[in-house]
């Protein structure tokens, strides 16, 4: 999500704690709305704050304290019988407290109900109309970029051209989850990637309009590994009893897997901590050995094609091949890459995808009449040709070829 000016939220006194597992509900989608049509508006100064208890944005829990407050021209969109207004309001100042001025473009009359949002953006040609948790980078300071809220308010008066609203009271959308992950033995586990999904659809991905949500997973991808990770979670009114899974890559392409039954729907606006103990994955590697040669063969797989294709349950990102064994490649995209013993061989049949093969020793030799494409490579794997450990062999009439970025193996003479 990109950076934006945005309401700070601030934790004091921080101490480890372990709380159950809760999950909340939300709402709303993506849109962008034309601005083409807006006239002179009407204007209105609304005080607003963040609801103070513990049952919406505050939580204290032995003295840890999060809470919300206001950057200065923070952005707070209007909804009226479901129309979004195509002119925001904005803070007057930073703090706990603050003033949502501006002119709105609609029409409006003594005792509407408004909706108030924070949490849409103004971009050229329209405004983004969704809260999206899709995918987050795991730190505080970029659980930030998630804490959407609302507030319901009246229209107590209109005179001439300005406004009068009751206050606006903000209550958040989702809540706020800081997970320490450990392995069986109580050792940390440093995060890398992390996945979290909901057995019965019921995570919130995406809220659009505050009328439509999206039920996916969340992904957190961390720019550095760290065993505590923050997410804004959201959670659909029938969280309760559903199974939360938690799938983790740490540092070293380990795979962990852990499972926790939500006992109650969490409280919107609520901070939890909750430590979550893993259970390293034995299945994570597929190792190809001289006695099984093995073939991945399909068209387009997300991670790899070996779990299925072995009738195993859990996904592979990793594959180790020992020393002589052969792996053929059969029109497969790989997310992942692949370590090697001293002399291996990959056989290239039909179109492939490797987005990054890594390996720091041995000889690959390729052989086949097939294309490899290695995406992300970025270095050029030409230098290894012919050279030891590292070493790369092209057998029969393959060539190996580097664009700056990507490598591809194919037969000569093939554009």
């Amino acid at each position: 999500m990109e950076e934006r000016n945005m309401k700070k939220i601030y934790l004091f006194s921080l101490a480890a704690v372990a709380v159950g597992m809760a999950f909340t509900s939300c709402t709303n989608n993506e849109e962008v709305l034309d601005q083409a049509s807006m006239r002179s508006g009407l204007k209105v100064s609304i005080p607003a704050t963040f609801a103070d208890n513990a049952d919406t944005r505050v939580l204290k829990l032995d003295g840890n304290t999060l809470k919300s407050e206001w950057a200065k021209d923070d952005e707070v969109f209007v909804y009226k019988n479901n129309t979004l207004d195509s002119s925001p309001l904005k803070a007057d100042k930073s703090g706990a407290n603050a003033n949502l001025v501006g002119e709105l473009n609609n029409s409006y009359s003594e005792n509407d109900e408004l909706t108030l949002v924070y949490g849409y953006r103004s971009i050229s040609g329209g405004i983004v109309s969704q809260f999206d948790y899709s995918s987050q980078k795991g730190t505080f300071d970029d659980v930030q970029n998630y804490d959407f809220s609302t507030a319901t308010v009246t229209v107590t008066a209109v005179n001439g051209n300005k406004v009068e609203t009751t206050e606006a009271s903000f209550k958040p959308s989702q809540s706020i989850f800081k997970f320490s992950f450990t392995d069986n033995d109580g050792n940390a586990v440093n995060v890398k990637r992390l996945t979290i999904s909901s057995d019965n659809k019921k995570l919130i991905a995406k809220i659009l309009n505050l009328t439509s949500n999206s039920y996916y997973s969340i992904n957190v991808s961390l720019d550095e590994p760290n065993s505590e990770v923050w997410v804004a979670l959201c959670m659909d009114e029938s969280i309760a009893e559903d199974v939360i899974t938690f799938e983790v890559e740490d540092d070293n392409r380990n795979l962990y897997e852990a499972t926790k039954v939500a006992a109650e729907k969490p409280v919107n606006g609520k901070y939890y901590q909750s430590t979550i103990q893993l259970t390293k994955n034995g299945q994570n590697t597929l190792e190809i050995t001289p006695e099984e040669a093995y073939t991945l063969d399909g068209k387009s797989y997300n991670v790899t094609a070996a779990a299925e294709a072995k009738g195993a349950s859990k996904k592979y990102n990793i594959y180790v091949i020992q020393d002589d064994a052969t792996l053929t490649l059969k029109g497969v995209y790989i997310e992942e890459g692949w370590v090697g013993g001293n002399t291996f061989t990959i056989n290239i049949e039909g179109n492939n995808v490797i987005d990054k093969l890594n390996y720091s020793k041995g000889i690959i030799t390729f052989t086949g009449t097939g294309k490899l494409i290695i995406a992300e490579q970025g270095e050029d794997l030409t230098q290894y040709i012919g050279k030891d450990k590292p070493g790369i062999v092209l057998a029969g009439n393959l060539k190996l070829t580097f664009d700056g970025k990507i490598n591809t193996i194919e037969p000569k003479g093939e554009e």
